[in-house]
């Protein structure tokens, strides 16, 4: 089944091989190594603008750069499906016809809620990262009451690409505190990197993983400046037996106004 709907590079565009807990991550900083203490402070700022690009990732490892260019805007407050959240009015566009307009792709709303108490990051509706027939709801991505390194389990997908045998268990890591360079202001961002993991199965049998690293930016007591939620996707390129492959897709804050 090679079904080309698995992962919509615009459904990526508005929200997996893990690295190493030690050494330098993909972006080239060093990782701090932290213990887990109190909930990182993630203050999502109504007005806030965030501007990113995206690379292609081929299965043989080569990265290409797109001219897709995407804005982010953080609205006021509100209340979700029952949760109090931030939307953000998401807009992508590809700049390849410059110095034409630009021809555009997408434009959705994203609702992420974080509460500061449990330490539980949420964004409605990640499941259709993994398959875009799924049924939104609000989903966890990130659990930072548990100790750096530990693996929580977040959902479970049935009925995967609308094949009854097909299901996968889904988990996230929070990996350690990192700082994200911002590919177009060249600014640090202090950020958490989260390792999800799909674990794809057919009926009881693995087939393969899905690997996707979210980076959550947050608000130190020493740079307020510090923009606080999503700042950085990459869905690793995908090989799933016989069922699926796919290229991979790198989102990278590129500069913001916070």
């Amino acid at each position: 089944m090679k079904n080309k709907n698995l992962l919509i590079i615009p459904v990526i565009i508005s929200a997996m091989l893990a690295v190493s807990l030690t050494g330098c991550d993909d972006s080239g900083n060093s990782p701090t190594e932290t213990t887990s203490g109190s909930n990182p402070n993630i203050e999502f700022k109504t007005g806030s603008v965030f501007y990113y690009g995206t690379d292609s990732l081929s299965q043989n490892g080569a990265v290409h750069q797109t001219k897709w260019r995407t804005k982010d805007s953080v609205m006021a407050q509100t209340t979700y499906q029952g949760k109090d959240c931030y939307p953000i009015n998401s807009v992508t566009v590809d700049t390849s016809t410059y110095p034409g307009p630009p021809i555009p792709i997408q434009s959705s709303t994203l609702y992420v809620s974080y509460d500061n108490q449990s330490g539980i990051f949420y964004q409605w509706g990640i499941k259709k990262l993994f398959d875009p027939n799924q049924t939104e709801t609000w989903d966890k991505v990130a659990d930072f009451s548990q100790a750096l390194g530990t693996s929580v389990s977040l959902f479970t997908i049935t009925n995967l690409f609308n094949q009854p045998i097909l299901s996968a268990d889904v988990s996230s890591t929070v990996k350690y505190d990192t700082t994200f360079t911002t590919t177009g202001s060249q600014v640090g961002v202090n950020c958490y990197k989260v390792a999800v993991v799909a674990d794809v199965k057919a009926s009881t049998l693995s087939i393969g993983m899905v690997y996707l690293d979210y980076y959550i930016g947050y608000t130190p007591s020493s740079n307020t400046s510090n923009p606080s939620g999503r700042v950085r996707v990459k869905l690793y390129p995908i090989n799933l037996s016989t069922f699926f492959t796919a290229d991979g897709v790198d989102q990278k804050l590129n500069r913001f106004t916070y």
